[in-house]
């Protein structure tokens, strides 16, 4: 309990001084993982991001994907998938703004371990992004997640747990390489094996001491879509 209290505690105030100091925008997202196969998964995301904490459109993002994994306990995977992007983004410091689309093409290599109550997850992703009236670009990114259980020695059924996440984005082609880096804390609620919530922040740096601040809302879904095909077989 009293982990719990700091971590609410330490999130509270990180929300305020993030509020006091920077842009507050959310994204509202969900993320299902449907299991197809006993090596292949599918996956949904979507994911609504907003400019404040909501009405002001930033982004709405739709993705599907595929995962195959590479050992049975899939903790190494490949990946491949598509992203359909909107973007309603202000113009500089104006209150004018520029819509535009956005696809993409990725594929991806996750690799997962645990240690007692921490789990990691590592992610190397390549983009092929076609964004609208401009040429093709392809861009890095790496994924580092750490998690924490905190009421329990594992992550398990009514499980509380911290998950910190960093990810850097690197443009492949220049002149400017680096893009961005995200730095996300959340605090998590595994309800049982099908859902998990997490609740939380990320702030975006882009260079040139800019940055933003995004509260984060997000619901995991799992689904074994073989049992149900097991069930509807004819006995």
């Amino acid at each position: 309990m009293k982990k719990l209290l700091f971590v609410l505690f330490f999130l509270s105030g990180s929300f305020h001084s993030f509020s006091q100091a920077s842009n507050l925008g959310s994204w509202y997202s969900y993320l299902g993982t449907y299991k197809v196969h006993k090596r292949w998964n599918v996956q949904a995301n979507t994911q609504f991001r907003f400019h404040n904490i909501i009405g002001d459109w930033d982004q709405f993002l739709g993705r599907v994907g595929a995962n195959y994994k590479l050992d049975k306990k899939g903790n190494h995977s490949l990946g491949f998938g598509f992203d359909y992007f909107y973007t309603d983004a202000y113009i500089g410091d104006t209150d004018e703004k520029i819509d535009f689309n956005e696809f993409r093409i990725y594929e991806q290599y996750v690799t997962k371990s645990n240690y007692k109550r921490f789990y990691f997850q590592h992610r190397y992703r390549l983009e092929n992004r076609f964004i609208e009236d401009q040429d093709v670009n392809f861009r890095f990114r790496y994924f580092l997640q750490t998690k924490l259980a905190l009421n329990k020695k594992r992550i398990s059924d009514k499980t509380f747990y911290l998950a910190l996440l960093n990810e850097v984005f690197w443009n492949i082609k220049g002149p400017q390489h680096f893009d961005r880096l995200w730095v996300h804390y959340t605090l998590g609620y595994q309800l049982n094996k099908s859902w998990a919530f997490e609740v939380g922040n990320q702030t975006q740096f882009v260079g040139n001491g800019v940055y933003n601040s995004r509260l984060q809302f997000w619901a995991f879904h799992k689904l074994n879509l073989m049992k149900r095909k097991q069930q509807e077989r004819p006995r």
